[in-house]
């Protein structure tokens, strides 16, 4: 599948090597997109096109310039998912709680139309 013309704009804007990452408002700047739509377009680049697209929360994006640089980022995708489902699951504990109903049954019915 062939890139189109924003996404080649921003592989070519992408920097090699964590040390010279940058912020996703900055590149988005750079290739003149928006920035919720620069987000989606490197997410698209990394599950549809399968591009070496990586992040931290502290720097920005890049392109791993070595295999720790790529496992380094891999961990950190992981350990943000652990936090996240966790977080979740505390956060419908919490509702519950709060508004005395089985949340989880909730979304149920409402997947299914119902409620």
């Amino acid at each position: 599948m062939t890139l189109t013309h924003e996404e080649q704009k921003i592989m070519s804007a992408l920097p090699h090597g964590e040390a010279n990452a940058i912020p996703y408002r900055t590149l988005a700047f750079r290739v003149q997109i928006e920035p919720r739509r620069f987000r989606r377009l490197v997410k698209h680049l990394i599950e549809v096109h399968l591009a070496p697209v990586a992040s931290n929360s502290s720097s920005g994006y890049f392109i791993p310039a070595c295999m720790e640089e790529a496992k380094h980022t891999v961990n950190e995708l992981r350990s943000r998912g652990a936090e996240s489902f966790i977080r979740s699951r505390k956060f419908g504990k919490a509702c519950e709680l709060y508004f005395k109903r089985d949340i989880d049954r909730d979304i149920k019915q409402l997947s299914l139309g119902g409620m």
